[in-house]
């Protein structure tokens, strides 16, 4: 997995630009919920490439 601090950055860009695609505030639990279901994709796909 990522740093904290890198995760932070990650989870804060996400939520700024799902903020400015949909006009809408995000609740961070939402936007820590799918930043979580990322990672977890990101991590099969890493062992499916090993």
């Amino acid at each position: 997995m990522v740093s904290e601090s890198l995760r932070e950055q990650i989870i804060n860009r996400y939520r700024d630009a799902l903020e400015e695609w949909t006009w809408s505030p995000r609740d961070a639990d939402d936007v820590e919920n799918e930043v979580e279901q990322f990672e977890k994709l990101l991590l099969n796909y890493k062992t499916e490439e090993a």
